[in-house]
């Protein structure tokens, strides 16, 4: 059989500049809320100042020297949290990373109102499906979504700020703070946690009005965080009123936000020539020493473990709170169909409920939002989980184990504390321990909290990361290696990136940029790009002369 061959057509496009990727290290600290009230808009100088340097700096120079007259700089930042565009105002600090200054340029006093426009020229929403839209941002800072949602949804992934040439080369309706050029200023969202990845692209418009991609760089923010900076910590040890025990009690007060998020392990150390064991028969509260080990290892070492990591969190959430009952009450409720305008239909749109699904996981395990209502409808069945099938690393294991070890005792304070949003309120553990011939002297005994792999990141093992990171002179000894040092390269260096679609990636490499910021190389040369059609016609109508 013959067959005919098929006239291929072949379309040329612009294949995008693919710019090395930052990473771009961010603190855990408590910081002032600046109230933004114009959405996406630029700030002042004086507003700048407060914050006293307490802000992410990223060094766009390249992207700024491909920028000509037409050309537009788009900033790309994902929505942390669920976040709905039809519940207005719109609290755009806690959702969104928040653009402060762009190459020196940010907001005119308000006193000044001629030519004084901080907003950017246009701005795309991209929804939890993926549909692309517009959004107007009006000149008193509040925005407009299409009045026709039908097939679109209020959820948002990411929001991206179109800057044009002339705004941020030029400075046209902006004030020059005359420091900080060539840097993008921005700002993560309050009370945030979860390391996230934002884009800069530079960008045309053909003569199809069709938006093209010339270059596009990918910008991960990471939190550092140091544990033993993160809690004030009490220890009282007293003589047990039984023979030979010693009672030992801890209190962890955190002094950072959103600490408590971090898995650690306490190691408590008896300094002492006499060895010491788990009183492993003594029952405090009901539940045997409160799952603290002694170290099979070191004498006079006693552990425990605290907290999950992002996967093994998320893996718990969805056994004990699986999607079917996710929809079911969502179904029953009648919460989330057909809201207004039309938007979020979701019987219409394949897989929205499992989307919709995972957000609301991320954001109990970032606790961003209270997990009461799990317990709530769950109760029934929360004595009979079986968390033994839950893929899980070591630490992991051991949580899942107390916690399975709790429940067939009818106790839901381990289960329950995982869910807890007070990031102030204080841990306390108990457990006691015993040595042959106390005399009732009691020993000299130090704590430390000892670092586990960082909630939701998605970092290569010890090993694998000593081996890619074999040529840093940060680290040049032999094995055994220093696991304070390589777990502080795995917070500044992610060598995988979470969701990245590129078809392969070979010898990646790192370069200091600046202390906390390292620029990272790859050959790969091709990634996916949207090209997208806005309306340009509204641009001398709603925006001012240059």
């Amino acid at each position: 059989m013959v067959f005919t061959a098929k006239n291929l057509q072949v379309k040329s496009c612009i294949v995008p500049e693919i710019l090395p990727s930052l990473t771009v290290a961010a603190q855990l600290q408590e910081r002032k809320n600046l109230g933004l009230s114009k959405f996406g808009a630029l700030i002042q100088r004086e507003v700048l100042s407060q914050l006293e340097n307490n802000y992410l700096e990223v060094d766009i120079s390249k992207e700024l020297s491909l920028l000509s007259p037409g050309y537009s700089l788009e900033i790309t930042v994902p929505a942390l949290g669920i976040c709905d565009l039809l519940k207005l105002p719109l609290a755009q600090e806690k959702y969104f990373p928040s653009l402060l200054a762009i190459n020196g340029f940010g907001a005119k006093p308000s006193t000044e109102l001629e030519n004084n426009y901080p907003l950017p020229e246009f701005v795309l929403a991209t929804d939890i499906m993926g549909n692309q839209f517009e959004i107007i941002v009006n000149a008193d800072g509040t925005i407009e979504i299409p009045e026709d949602g039908t097939g679109l949804f209020s959820l948002i992934a990411t929001i991206t700020f179109i800057f044009s040439e002339s705004q941020i080369i030029q400075g046209a309706g902006l004030e020059d703070f005359d420091f900080k050029k060539n840097k993008l200023l921005l700002r993560d969202p309050e009370k945030n946690a979860e390391p996230f990845e934002m884009q800069v692209c530079v960008t045309h418009i053909n003569d199809r009005n069709l938006r093209m991609v010339n270059a596009i760089r990918s910008i991960n923010v990471k939190y550092q965080h140091t544990y033993k900076e993160s809690y004030n910590i009490k220890m009282l040890a007293e003589p047990s009123k039984e023979l030979d025990k010693l009672n030992v009690s801890l209190t962890f007060r955190s002094k950072l936000p959103l600490c408590h998020l971090y898995p650690f392990v306490v190691c408590v150390t008896v300094d002492d020539e006499r060895k010491f064991e788990l009183a492993s028969q003594e029952y405090i509260s009901g539940l045997k020493n409160h799952h603290w080990l002694q170290d099979p290892i070191r004498t006079n070492v006693f552990t425990k473990h605290m907290g999950l990591s992002y996967q093994g969190f998320a893996s718990l959430v969805r056994n004990v709170y699986p999607i079917y009952d996710f929809v079911k009450n969502c179904l029953v409720n009648d919460n989330l169909i057909l809201q207004q305008k039309g938007y979020n239909n979701f019987m219409l749109m394949k897989d929205a409920f499992s989307r919709l699904y995972d957000l609301v996981v991320r954001d109990v395990v970032y606790h961003r939002l209270a997990g009461d209502f799990i317990f709530e409808s769950c109760q029934k069945k929360l004595f009979s989980l079986d968390l033994s099938q839950l893929p899980a690393n070591f630490h992991d294991s051991i949580v899942f184990s107390n916690i399975q070890s709790d429940l067939a005792e009818h106790h839901l304070d381990t289960l329950k504390s995982l869910f807890h949003l007070d990031e102030k309120a204080e841990i306390v553990e108990n457990f006691s321990i015993f040595t042959h011939n106390f005399t009732g002297k009691i020993p000299q005994l130090m704590v430390d909290l000892l670092p586990n792999t960082l909630i939701g990141q998605n970092s290569p093992t010890l090993h694998e990361g000593f081996h890619k990171q074999r040529d840093l002179e940060s680290i040049t000894q032999d094995p055994p290696y220093d696991v304070d040092a390589l777990f502080e390269l795995q917070t500044t260096l992610p060598w995988t990136t979470p969701g990245q679609e590129i078809e392969e990636i070979a010898n990646k490499t790192a370069t200091l940029v600046k202390e906390g910021q390292f620029e990272e190389n790859t050959s790969t040369k091709l990634q996916p790009f949207t090209v997208v059609k806005i309306d340009v016609s509204r641009k001398d109508m709603n925006h001012p002369p240059k």
